[in-house]
Protein backbone atom coordinates (compact mmCIF):
# COMPACT_ATOMS: atom_id res chain seq x y z
CA UNK A 1 0.00 0.00 0.00
CA UNK A 2 1.49 3.60 -0.76
CA UNK A 3 0.61 6.26 1.22
CA UNK A 4 0.70 9.71 0.46
CA UNK A 5 0.36 13.41 2.36
CA UNK A 6 -1.30 16.09 0.27
CA UNK A 7 -1.67 19.71 0.43
CA UNK A 8 -3.98 22.00 -1.10
CA UNK A 9 -6.41 25.10 -1.07
CA UNK A 10 -9.56 22.92 -0.75
CA UNK A 11 -10.91 19.35 -1.63
CA UNK A 12 -11.50 19.64 -4.82
CA UNK A 13 -7.91 20.50 -5.90
CA UNK A 14 -7.01 17.77 -3.35
CA UNK A 15 -9.37 14.99 -5.53
CA UNK A 16 -7.42 16.32 -8.19
CA UNK A 17 -4.25 16.04 -7.15
CA UNK A 18 -4.54 12.77 -5.68
CA UNK A 19 -5.85 11.17 -8.63
CA UNK A 20 -3.40 12.36 -10.97
CA UNK A 21 -0.73 10.89 -8.52
CA UNK A 22 -2.27 7.54 -7.03
CA UNK A 23 -5.41 6.77 -9.53
CA UNK A 24 -9.08 6.16 -9.47
CA UNK A 25 -8.69 3.67 -6.62
CA UNK A 26 -7.10 6.07 -4.24
CA UNK A 27 -9.13 6.40 -0.54
CA UNK A 28 -8.75 9.00 1.59
CA UNK A 29 -7.16 8.42 5.12
CA UNK A 30 -7.56 11.47 6.71
CA UNK A 31 -8.10 15.46 5.96
CA UNK A 32 -7.78 18.15 8.47
CA UNK A 33 -7.80 22.27 8.26
CA UNK A 34 -4.36 23.19 8.98
CA UNK A 35 -2.04 26.65 9.30
CA UNK A 36 1.47 27.33 8.82
CA UNK A 37 1.78 30.47 10.65
CA UNK A 38 -0.19 33.23 12.48
CA UNK A 39 -1.27 35.35 9.60
CA UNK A 40 -0.84 32.26 6.97
CA UNK A 41 -3.88 31.25 5.26
CA UNK A 42 -4.88 27.80 6.12
CA UNK A 43 -4.62 24.98 3.96
CA UNK A 44 -6.05 21.72 3.44
CA UNK A 45 -4.02 18.50 4.33
CA UNK A 46 -4.87 15.06 3.32
CA UNK A 47 -3.44 11.98 3.65
CA UNK A 48 -4.36 8.90 0.87
CA UNK A 49 -3.71 5.98 0.21
CA UNK A 50 -4.04 3.28 -3.02
CA UNK A 51 -3.59 -0.26 -2.71
CA UNK A 52 -0.72 -1.34 -5.29
CA UNK A 53 -1.40 -4.78 -5.69
CA UNK A 54 -5.11 -6.12 -6.26
CA UNK A 55 -6.93 -8.65 -3.51
CA UNK A 56 -6.46 -11.83 -4.85
CA UNK A 57 -10.35 -12.45 -3.84
CA UNK A 58 -12.01 -9.51 -5.20
CA UNK A 59 -9.64 -10.79 -8.51
CA UNK A 60 -10.60 -14.29 -8.40
CA UNK A 61 -14.76 -13.17 -7.46
CA UNK A 62 -14.49 -10.84 -10.48
CA UNK A 63 -13.22 -13.47 -12.69
CA UNK A 64 -16.20 -16.12 -11.52
CA UNK A 65 -18.98 -13.15 -11.92
CA UNK A 66 -18.13 -13.15 -15.64
CA UNK A 67 -17.62 -16.14 -16.05
CA UNK A 68 -21.28 -16.94 -14.66
CA UNK A 69 -23.53 -14.67 -16.29
CA UNK A 70 -25.09 -16.14 -19.27
CA UNK A 71 -25.30 -19.75 -17.53
CA UNK A 72 -29.46 -19.31 -17.93
CA UNK A 73 -30.94 -19.35 -21.90
CA UNK A 74 -33.18 -16.22 -22.14
CA UNK A 75 -36.91 -17.55 -21.27
CA UNK A 76 -35.95 -20.71 -19.47
CA UNK A 77 -37.43 -19.40 -16.07
CA UNK A 78 -34.28 -19.79 -13.68
CA UNK A 79 -33.24 -16.14 -13.56
CA UNK A 80 -35.45 -14.35 -16.16
CA UNK A 81 -38.09 -12.04 -15.27
CA UNK A 82 -39.89 -13.32 -18.33
CA UNK A 83 -39.76 -17.08 -16.68
CA UNK A 84 -42.33 -16.40 -14.49
CA UNK A 85 -40.60 -17.08 -11.02
CA UNK A 86 -42.40 -16.43 -8.33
Amino acid sequence: MRVERFQAQDMAQAMAMIRERLGPDAVILHSRTARRGLFRRPYLEVIAAVDDKPAPLAAAQSERCSQTDNHFPAGSGAGSAAGGGR
